[in-house]
């Protein structure tokens, strides 16, 4: 749901939680709504700071978002499943939206815990570099292969090689040809784990 139809729902079901408790409907309404737009901002900024701690500023961000869908996709579970593409599934999802800006999507599957964050985040910020870098000589393929090249040093770092995860994104960069002008680390991004992630 988008974030008004949560807080919609959150007002109907306040509001008739205090009624059935003998209270005014439109009091419980006020009450329901304010606490979830308070839940879904503090998120917002949450996943705000944790993006600019980690990664700053990467050149080409318009919006983040952690309550839309992308167009083209739906939820299924908790990820983004392509509407047309069958077995495409995405944790994260980036949009180039003209001028070399990008707009990320992330699903609920990424909010999971401050590593799948890390990890997902950084995999999309790496496509909104090379959206704003390479314009309309921007290569998909080359670009997914960098970020799952990054996807899975940092899995690596964190869980091993021997992890379902780890063969999964393995299976990924087969899929995709390198190109040496798209090396992640050419943008600034590195694979090693913060230690204040254990933290967050």
């Amino acid at each position: 749901m988008s974030t008004g139809a949560q807080v919609t729902m959150s007002a109907v079901i306040g509001g008739t939680a205090e009624k059935l408790g003998g209270g005014k409907f439109a009091n419980g309404a006020v009450t329901g709504a304010y606490v979830m737009m308070f839940n879904h901002l503090n998120d917002q900024i949450k996943v705000n700071k944790f993006r600019k701690k980690y990664f700053g500023h990467v050149e080409g961000l318009r919006n983040l978002y952690i309550d839309k869908v992308p167009e083209n996709y739906e939820l299924q579970g908790d990820v983004f499943k392509h509407k047309h593409e069958a077995g495409r599934i995405a944790a994260g999802v980036t949009v180039g939206v003209g001028d070399g800006m990008s707009d990320v999507y992330l699903s609920p599957s990424a909010l999971e815990n401050a590593f799948v964050l890390y990890e997902v985040l950084g995999h999309e910020m790496i496509h909104v570099a090379h959206i704003n870098h390479f314009g309309a000589r921007y290569i998909g393929s080359h670009s997914e292969y960098s970020a799952y090249t990054w996807s899975m040093a940092v899995h690596k770092n964190l869980y091993g090689s021997s992890t379902e995860g780890y063969g999964m994104l393995s299976r990924k960069i087969r899929e995709y040809s390198p190109l040496k002008a798209y090396n992640y680390d050419k943008f600034g991004f590195h694979s090693n784990i913060p230690r204040s992630l254990w933290d967050w």
